[in-house]
């Protein structure tokens, strides 16, 4: 019989990167599966950040769909490796952004696939970040308590009519999540997407927070 193993190897990782006026807010966006890094960083700029800087990770696990590019985070084969692969992977991402530029404040924001690394990157990546932005993805079981009562204030937002990330599901996080005083959940017209009135929801939770 034969037996299953891995071994660590060295790959390259695509992001966008738009930069502002330092010391302000920097803007990071986590896409979905099947999307890419162009498809979030068309998002982030829906967001009022004011002269921050933007920046779109493309996951590491890229394929052909319908001839372009997609991309996933990660499947259910070597998921805890999966996990700290991509956690490192952002990690990198800020610490080399970090040496040519600088913020004051950073933001998440995460879309289906990407919600999972969003609210992983937030709670346990190695730079604090200031606000979480959640739309269409539930939190990851792999987060206990601790961790989840010590993240940034986070917006949870879904479509009322999302197949994806259902309202079942959202009410499960909230239940999770009852006693955590930083969270706050809103749902929006339409199904699994980002709308213009996703964004509003994410814009005026920025400025609720005062950024």
């Amino acid at each position: 019989m034969s037996a299953e193993h891995f071994i660590p190897t060295q790959t390259h990782g695509r992001y966008l990167f738009e930069a502002g006026e330092d010391n302000g807010i920097l803007l990071i966006g986590l896409h979905g599966y099947t999307e890419d890094a162009d498809i979030q960083m068309t998002r982030l700029k829906q967001l009022e950040i004011g002269t921050g800087h933007r920046c779109s990770i493309q996951g590491l696990h890229q394929f052909y769909k319908q001839n372009r590019i997609a991309a996933s985070w990660m499947t259910s084969q070597a998921r805890d490796l999966s996990i700290n692969n991509n956690v490192s992977y952002i990690n990198s991402i800020l610490d080399h952004l970090s040496q040519t530029h600088t913020w004051k404040h950073l933001i998440f924001a995460g879309f289906s696939q990407g919600a999972a690394m969003a609210y992983r990157a937030a709670a346990i990546g190695k730079h604090p970040a200031k606000l979480l932005l959640i739309n269409g993805g539930d939190i990851p079981p792999d987060l206990n308590n601790q961790q989840l009562s010590d993240l940034c204030p986070t917006l949870v937002i879904a479509g009322d009519q999302d197949q994806a990330y259902s309202s079942e599901q959202m009410l499960d996080d909230q239940k999770r999540v009852k006693d955590l005083s930083q969270f706050s959940f809103a749902t929006f017209t339409g199904p699994h997407s980002w709308p213009s009135t996703a964004s509003d929801l994410c814009n005026t939770f920025i400025q609720q927070n005062h950024l």
